[in-house]
C-alpha cells in the first residue's frame, strides 16, 4: 500500500495538480493537510475519479485535513465524538488486517487493529 502526505495549501482550484500527483505516485492513500475548504465545497470539485475522501474542515481561509482512499479499498470514517480538533479517523480494510489511519495537522498515525498501541488514547492526548 502506497501512502502520500501533502500540505496542499488549499484544494479548491487544484484538481489537476492533485490528480497528477496521485497518478504519478500511484498512491493508494493520500493525506492532505491545509485543505482550506468548508462544507460548501463538494469533493468532486477537487478529487480525481476512483478515489473517495474523508475530511475534517475548519474554514475556507485555513486548516482542514483529509484522508483520500482509492476506491478499490473499503474505507469507513470512524466517528470520534470525544476527540476534539481537526482529526480524521479512517478504517481501511486490507486483505490481512484493517488499517486505522488518523490524520490531523499535528499527528499522523497508521496502525493495525492488533497493534499494541492504545491508538484512541494516543490521538486523544495529542490533539488537546
Amino acid at each position: 500500500m502506497r501512502f502520500l502526505c501533502v500540505n496542499c495549501n488549499g484544494v479548491r482550484s487544484k484538481k489537476a495538480e492533485i490528480e497528477n500527483l496521485i497518478r504519478y505516485t500511484s498512491a493508494d492513500v493520500v493525506l492532505l493537510s491545509e485543505t482550506k475548504i468548508d462544507d460548501s465545497v463538494y469533493m468532486a470539485e477537487f478529487l480525481p475519479s476512483g478515489y473517495k475522501g474523508f475530511r475534517k474542515d475548519r474554514t475556507s481561509s485555513g486548516g482542514g485535513v483529509m484522508v483520500v482512499v482509492k476506491d478499490c479499498f473499503t474505507a469507513l470514517e470512524i466517528p470520534m465524538a470525544d476527540v476534539t480538533g481537526e482529526v480524521c479517523w479512517v478504517k481501511i480494510d486490507t486483505k490481512d488486517n484493517p488499517l486505522y489511519v488518523a490524520h490531523s495537522i499535528e499527528v499522523l498515525l497508521i496502525t493495525h487493529q492488533n497493534s499494541c498501541w492504545n491508538w484512541k488514547s494516543l490521538l486523544s492526548r495529542s490533539s488537546n
